[in-house]
């Protein structure tokens, strides 16, 4: 089971742009730490290697400047665990954003099982990772500096599962199909395109108090 997302509405950041390593800095960042502990909360069964490392340890990585992950998921035997996941990221959301979490993340580019996706050439979707690291052992996770700053609309935007953005004149229809059902005038003569109109507005009221209702359990 993927990790619990908010129910964004249909504004969504661009792709990550390419902003590949430029000065060692290796503090972690906070949208990579948030991200590193979602997962791993959710996939307790995979390890945490790593968002820094050090400045003279290999060649240029975002690792060194903390906005890059690698999460320990083996392709014998925990394929599914990583799929489940970059499915997450990488699926359409119901507004029609194609790989709406990546972006709402700020996910650059990710590299797994010798493959790699790149947001910034995202139309291409998984190409063949060149590299010397097959990434078997590991799926590899890369930000923007936005992402790594938490400036994505991940925290920036609001989701839209309050009662602020419900109009008045929908609680108005709402109020008045309650007074005709307790009123008992509710019968054969509705019209069935208004009753259907209403029925829908009644539950999505309804969806929304429950989902605050569980953020509060």
């Amino acid at each position: 089971m993927p990790p619990p997302t908010p129910e964004f509405g249909p504004e969504i950041d661009g792709y990550a742009p390419n902003q590949p390593y430029r000065a060692c800095d290796p503090k972690a960042r906070p949208g990579v730490a948030e991200f590193r502990d979602l997962v791993l909360a959710t996939y307790r069964d995979t390890k945490n290697l790593g968002i820094v490392r050090a400045c003279d340890v290999g060649g240029d990585s975002e690792h060194k400047e903390g906005r890059a992950w690698d999460w320990g998921v083996n392709v014998n035997g925990q394929e599914h665990i990583a799929n489940d996941l970059l499915n997450w990221l990488l699926s359409t959301d119901r507004h029609g954003n194609e790989h709406a979490l990546a972006r709402r993340w700020g996910i650059m580019y990710i590299i797994w099982n010798r493959r790699i996706w790149e947001a910034y050439a995202a139309r291409a979707g998984w190409t063949r990772y060149p590299g010397p690291s097959p990434h078997t052992d590991h799926v590899h996770f890369s930000f923007s500096w936005a992402g790594a700053r938490k400036e994505t609309t991940w925290w920036k935007q609001k989701p839209r599962d309050d009662m602020a953005d419900v109009p008045q004149w929908q609680w108005d229809r709402v109020f008045n199909r309650v007074l005709r059902m307790s009123a008992g005038v509710e019968g054969e003569n509705h019209n069935g395109e208004q009753f259907n109109h209403e029925q829908n507005q009644i539950n999505d009221i309804i969806a929304r108090l429950d989902r605050i209702q569980s953020r509060l359990e």
